[in-house]
């Protein structure tokens, strides 16, 4: 079985791809911040039920330190890091577009270095749909052009594409890069929220779907990020 480096294991996809990992048979160090960008009593909820599962051991930290960083790294090797930590959400990174640099940029080159300096066979970034911007047809295709964010939040995850790529090119890291959208879950109020925001409850989840309102549901992301693995 394999060891994984999960940051942003509190967040609500980190902890379904621990639990995915976990029942798998994998070991999982993960790493996060439990910062305030959301009320910290959920990333509790998600850490309780992962904590007691044999394979796991959780590390506060924040990627955006690189010394906070390489201190939760520890010394033995991972065979793939999962840099799912970030700061997410527009209008947000409206109000805070420092907070998101650090989080999503910084915090991206951090773990990049560490996985060029430890020899880390495999690289998994979050990213984010919302690089695609206003001026792509729809569905939204891979190659499309994201030279264009209309968000620093947007902004912020493409650098770290960027990252990836020029680390990709100098050193030869393996990284896949999944763009999220709108990814919801059920459980301790986030499909609840938006469905109370939308008449008759109408929100629909589905990994593909064109319209104004593009969800994928939780699980989707999840299971799509622990294949990544499998298929590398």
């Amino acid at each position: 079985m394999a060891r994984y480096l999960l940051t942003g294991a509190a967040g609500f996809i980190g902890a379904v791809v621990a639990q995915g990992l976990l029942q798998q048979g994998h070991e999982v160090v993960g790493l996060d911040n439990l910062n305030d960008a959301y009320d910290p009593r959920l990333k509790t909820w998600r850490l309780d039920a992962l904590t007691p599962r044999a394979g796991f051991r959780f590390e506060r930290a924040d990627i955006s330190d690189a010394q906070d960083l390489e201190r939760a790294w520890g010394d033995r090797p991972y065979d793939a890091v999962l840099n799912l930590a970030a700061r997410a959400g527009v209008r947000p990174s409206m109000r805070d577009p420092l907070a998101y640099a650090r989080a999503n940029l910084i915090g991206a080159l951090n773990v990049l270095e560490l996985c060029k300096r430890h020899g880390v066979a495999k690289v998994v970034q979050a990213s984010t749909s919302s690089l695609y911007g206003a001026h792509n047809p729809r569905p939204f295709r891979e190659d499309a052009d994201i030279s264009r964010p209309l968000s620093p939040y947007a902004a912020s995850k493409g650098a770290a594409e960027l990252l990836c790529h020029s680390y990709h090119h100098l050193f030869g890291l393996d990284v896949t890069i999944l763009r999220g959208r709108q990814v919801v879950a059920e459980g301790k109020g986030h499909l609840e929220q938006l469905k109370a925001k939308s008449p008759n409850n109408a929100v629909v989840a589905r990994p593909q779907e064109s319209g104004p309102r593009q969800l994928t549901k939780i699980q989707f992301g999840g299971k799509t990020t622990v294949l990544v693995l499998a298929e590398s």
